[in-house]
């Protein structure tokens, strides 16, 4: 992957930030890309915020904001397993999702900076908090990264077979009409 990938999203996203009622140039959004082995960032710049990205071969792993308040976030805690939601702990437990073995503790730290890309984007913390949350919603939908949301609510992304959405339908079908109509759609055009 290169800058020109992440430029034209950035592209993107000025304009959206413009119907958004921002200014924000693309001048303003500094990209920093670090190819495996990347460090951890030391710190986060003063007055500065930033979205940072994981990748792994081609898919994101996770998108995240930091801004002045969360510069651990930024820095150290996705390394770990000591905070919530973290890179690390979603890579332990669905490492087979990667076709990876092996990922625990101990080495979950060491095997993010030798494995993934980590790609940075700041700007002037003077946007304020909905910039950075409008870029950090615009990536997530852009690239949708393995590790963000709830698995409950991914189902429409994720592939089903029609056999389980018959079941899921007639688990709800008792009380409700719509749900019935599905069923029999389903069963009309023989999905199973």
């Amino acid at each position: 992957m290169s800058n020109a990938f992440i430029l034209k999203i950035l592209e993107d996203f000025v304009e959206v930030s413009t119907l958004a009622g921002l200014r924000i140039t693309l001048a303003e959004l500094k990209i920093e890309e670090s190819p495996p082995p990347h460090a951890k960032p030391k710190t986060l710049p003063a007055g500065l915020v930033a979205v940072y990205m994981f990748k792994y071969g081609d898919k994101f792993l996770k998108i995240g904001k930091a801004g002045p308040k969360s510069v651990a976030r930024y820095c150290s805690q996705h390394y770990g397993v000591n905070a919530p939601s973290t890179l690390a702990k979603s890579l332990i437990q669905h490492q087979a999702r990667l076709n990876l073995s092996g990922l625990e503790e101990a080495n979950i730290g060491n095997w993010i900076c030798r494995n993934t890309t980590r790609i940075n984007v700041l700007f002037s913390a003077n946007h304020g908090p909905a910039a950075l949350s409008l870029l950090e919603s615009f990536l997530h939908c852009r690239l949708n990264p393995m590790f963000e949301g709830f698995e409950s609510q991914k189902i429409i992304a994720q592939p089903a077979s029609s056999r389980h959405l018959r079941e899921k339908a007639l688990q709800v079908a008792s009380n409700n009409a719509l749900a019935t109509a599905l069923v029999e759609n389903i069963e009309r055009n023989n999905l199973n």
